[in-house]
């Protein structure tokens, strides 16, 4: 699958979803439900997948990866202020750690 074409998967449930903004688990398997229903099967009640099947699905890094460029932009922020605050944080947290004047990093 093209980097473009998940892409444009993951905007769409990103807008179809809000609830998708908040969760990037709940995002991968929005996409799997939205784009790759024949993969899946009921088993109580609940979507399932068969393990080679998963070889063929988006993996969360996959679609995490995107989602966070696209937020980058401005676009399709958390609707969740918790997950969103967490979000900025993780983020000021990488940006200290990755700091050539950490000295954790020698």
């Amino acid at each position: 699958m093209s980097r473009s074409n998940l892409k444009m998967k993951v905007i769409h449930c990103l807008e179809k979803h809000p609830k998708t903004r908040n969760s990037d688990m709940l995002l991968t398997r929005a996409v799997w439900h939205e784009f790759h229903n024949s993969k899946g099967f009921m088993h109580n009640g609940r979507m399932a997948h068969y393990d080679d099947d998963l070889m063929d699905l988006p993996r969360e890094d996959e679609v995490s990866r995107i989602r966070r460029k696209v937020t980058e932009n401005g676009e399709y922020l958390p609707t969740d202020p918790e997950v969103y605050k967490q979000r900025k944080i993780n983020e000021i947290n990488w940006r200290e750690d990755m700091s050539p004047s950490n000295p954790a990093r020698g």
